[in-house]
């Protein structure tokens, strides 16, 4: 981006007023992508920028593949494209390394995976099933099942009903 008088040119050529351009800041941290350091910078809020678009000097946002379930990005090599997480990305790159090596799940913190920023990821062991933030995470159960049918209050009210056609069944007086 470039400042002349009271215009700004963008890196993509686009030129505007300098009432029409607002500086955003977020606090992000961008570091080089580990393994692609020529090309790719991912941020600390789960954006990856490829640096040399189309070997050219401009640089774009890499679109977010799955971006309503497990938000991923594709990554160009010479060999070939490597499709990797932004959970595990963001965590290999701005948390420290975990404690337990056989900790390998990257979950976030408040159970929404769409939230990629560092403070909301955590390292988790694949056996963790105690923890509530994991367990809910890795393993959806009742209302967040996907193929869900009914909520949890309904569920409780068909388990009290056949506990009470149950109890009728086996009384003395229905057998008589």
């Amino acid at each position: 981006m470039e400042v002349f008088g009271n215009h700004v040119e963008l890196d993509n050529s686009l030129r505007l007023s300098r009432r029409q351009v607002v500086l955003v800041v977020t606090g992000e941290q961008w570091l080089a992508v580990t393994g692609h350091e020529d090309r790719y910078r991912l941020s600390s809020h789960g954006k990856v920028v490829s640096i040399h678009y189309r070997r050219s000097a401009r640089e774009r946002l890499l679109q977010v593949l799955a971006p309503t379930s497990y938000p991923s990005v594709a990554l160009s090599r010479p060999a070939g494209v490597q499709q990797v997480g932004l959970n595990r990305l963001v965590a290999q790159h701005f948390l420290p390394p975990p404690a337990d090596p056989a900790m390998t799940y990257v979950v976030p913190k408040d159970e929404n995976g769409l939230n990629l920023k560092v403070e909301n990821l955590q390292w988790a062991h694949p056996c963790q099933g105690t923890d509530d933030t994991v367990a809910a995470y890795l393993r959806p159960r009742g209302e967040r099942h996907h193929a869900s049918r009914l909520s949890t209050a309904q569920v409780e009210e068909v388990r009290q009903l056949a506990a009470t056609v149950g109890s009728i069944s086996n009384s003395p007086s229905a057998s008589e």
